[in-house]
């Protein structure tokens, strides 16, 4: 039910043990990424890869562009992948070492 509601906990047993790889929803990476220390600057739904698994490119040219265009109502719902820039924020030992360069 947990994953059903986008709740990708992994735990010790089960479906998400610690061992397999890891499941992100778009709150979870960037959760994520914000608590180890980055600052997002953008983030971005990306599409089905239509061309690849189609043999008629006029058909997955036209999903493609469907695709495109449900991304822009819902990026959670409608993403296939997810792409993230962001950026590491300075540690504690850089913002120190720039202070002590500044005198």
């Amino acid at each position: 039910l947990s994953l059903l509601a986008g709740q990708f906990n992994y735990g010790r047993r089960g479906i998400l043990d610690l061992t397999h790889k890891r499941l992100f929803t778009f709150a979870s990476i960037k959760r994520l990424l914000r608590t180890h220390g980055f600052q997002i600057e953008s983030v971005e739904g990306i599409p089905a890869p239509f061309a690849l698994a189609l043999r008629c490119p006029r058909l997955a040219k036209a999903l493609l562009w469907v695709n495109r265009g449900l991304i822009r109502l819902n990026m959670s719902w409608f993403s296939y992948q997810i792409a993230i820039v962001a950026k590491p924020l300075p540690s504690l030992h850089t913002l120190i070492r720039q202070a002590d360069a500044g005198d």
